[in-house]
């Protein structure tokens, strides 16, 4: 099986052979590799940099001799890769310093709305790039929401605890909920 160029037994759990005319110079191998075959990393081409983030991945070769001494292997320590380069002076770094940066282009011409959450407030609509994004204000406390329903109820001339209408000539009561205003 080949991904990318680098041959790989059916299952992908042995990387068979790496080519040496890949322009890559970091080289991340797949968590369920367990074996990298005599010779893989022997002439190296551009290659510098190894990862390995399966702790069982283990060398073939016995000897060290089918390895570049170019390229330093990024792997966890007290790993068999780690004691394999250990053993034949190769270049080791430490797993956390192998870290990728990843660039992630994401095609969203395609999206009209995204919904991403609802509350019983105004919402702001901005449009970037051509897309239009619905940024939803946080929600009010209950509190909030109450003074300001009944202020706009008493602006209104109705019952500032259930908005219904007032009625009496000198006292004014509410005619649905009775509560004097």
């Amino acid at each position: 099986m080949s991904i990318e160029g680098v041959l790989f037994n059916k299952n992908i759990t042995k990387l068979c052979v790496y080519p040496t005319a890949r322009d890559a110079v970091k080289y991340v191998i797949p968590k369920s590799v367990v074996i990298i075959a005599e010779g893989v990393f022997g002439s190296s081409g551009n290659l510098s940099s190894v990862v390995v983030k399966n702790n069982k991945t283990k060398f073939e070769d016995s000897d060290g001799e089918g390895v570049s001494s170019f390229i330093t292997f990024y792997c966890i320590n007290n790993s068999d890769v780690y004691r394999y380069c250990k053993k034949y002076n190769l270049r080791i770094g430490n797993i956390v310093d192998a870290t990728i940066p990843l660039t992630m282009t994401i095609d969203l011409s395609s999206v009209e709305t995204a919904k991403v959450e609802e509350y019983d407030v105004a919402s702001i609509s901005s449009t970037i790039n051509g897309l239009t994004a619905k940024t939803v204000a946080p929600p009010v406390d209950s509190y909030q929401l109450k003074a300001q329903r009944a202020n706009q109820w008493q602006r209104q001339g109705l019952c500032k605890f259930c908005g219904g209408k007032l009625g009496g000539v000198f006292g004014k009561k509410c005619k649905s909920c009775g509560k004097p205003q």
